[in-house]
Parts: C-alpha cells; structure tokens; sequence
C-alpha cells in the first residue's frame, strides 16, 4: 500500500531508522508510492526513505515535499530493483527550498535485477552537495536495463569535496542522461 506522512513540523530520522516500501522476494504484485510533505525533513546516520522490488512487480514511486531536506552520514532516499527482483524502479522527485546532501547523503534510484531504473527529479532553490554526498541514477553489476534520468533544477547548485551527480553502469544497460538548469554552479 501507499505511505502518506503529512507532517505539520518536522520529521527527523536517525540512528538508521527508514520509511521502506518494498516488495518482498518471492512476492507478486505492485509496490506503493510513498509521499512525504513536512516543514523540514532531516535524516541521519544511514537513516533511508526506500521504494523497492526484490520480487516480481514494480516498485512504487517516492515524492518528498519540504522547505528543507538535509541527508547526513550515509542516509538516503532511494528506489532500487534489488538483486531478486524484475519490474521497473520507481521515481523519485524531491521538491524544496533548500537541499543538503553531506557525509555520504544520496538521492537516486538503481537496478541491480531485471528492470530500469526509476527517474530521479529534484526542484530546489539551492543544493549543496558536500563530502561524498551525490544524485544518482545507476545500474549495479547484477542489473540489466537502462539507469535512470536525473533532472534537477535550481537557482544555485554546489558540489565540493568529492560530491557528485552521477549516471553510471556496471551491469548490462544504458546509463541515463543528466539534466541541469541552474543560475549558478560551482
């Protein structure tokens, strides 16, 4: 099913605490989207948003609306076609005024089964990617299919020490294509 959280404040994950909607392996059937709307989402500490298939179906789409998002120390917001699984990766689209990706923080979507990767869109005013924290979109060594499309539009972008936005394969696939519309990048 569907995971909706409207927060009135803020909605805080740590200590890898996770929203995850994912089909199981072995499982039949379609995942749920997952929307999240808060004043300001912080995650930290390997805390993750997922959407995922490791069985026979695809994985659900996952939407997060904030005035502030900030991923620290390998937390993530991501949809994966796991290793078992066979379907499409769903979307991801982030929608904010301020994004921060620091510490090993991610946004992206990969496939490491049989099925494409999901898009990964990100609106914002400013993003600040900093000490490994990236966008991507990919297909593993175990994938095949195609790496999904990153779009991301903002008024300034800054990448700094050893961030990155990334389309990469490993596996049997295209990578996707990378699209920036931004005032300002540095």
């Amino acid at each position: 099913g569907d995971i909706v959280i409207n927060a009135t404040a803020n909605l805080q994950l740590t200590q890898k605490s996770g929203l995850i909607n994912q089909i199981e392996d072995g499982a039949i059937g379609q995942g749920g989207n997952t929307r999240v709307t808060a004043t300001n989402v912080q995650m930290q500490n390997g805390s993750a948003i997922v959407a995922s298939t490791f069985g026979l179906g695809n994985a659900g789409n996952l939407q997060v609306v904030a005035n502030a998002i900030a991923l620290d120390s390998d937390s993530g917001i991501q949809s994966a076609v796991g290793s078992s699984g066979s379907g499409q990766g769903g979307s991801v689209t982030l929608q904010t005024r301020s994004l921060m990706l620091k510490n090993g923080g991610s946004v992206g979507t990969t496939t490491a089964g049989i099925g494409n990767a999901g898009q990964v869109k990100v609106t914002a005013d400013t993003i600040i990617l900093d000490s490994r924290g990236g966008i991507f979109g990919q297909v593993a060594s175990t994938g095949t299919g195609r790496g999904g499309d990153i779009t991301i539009q903002s008024r300034s972008l800054t990448l700094t020490n050893a961030a990155s936005v990334s389309s990469n394969t490993f596996g049997i696939g295209n990578g996707g294509n990378i699209t920036v519309a931004t005032g300002s990048l540095s």
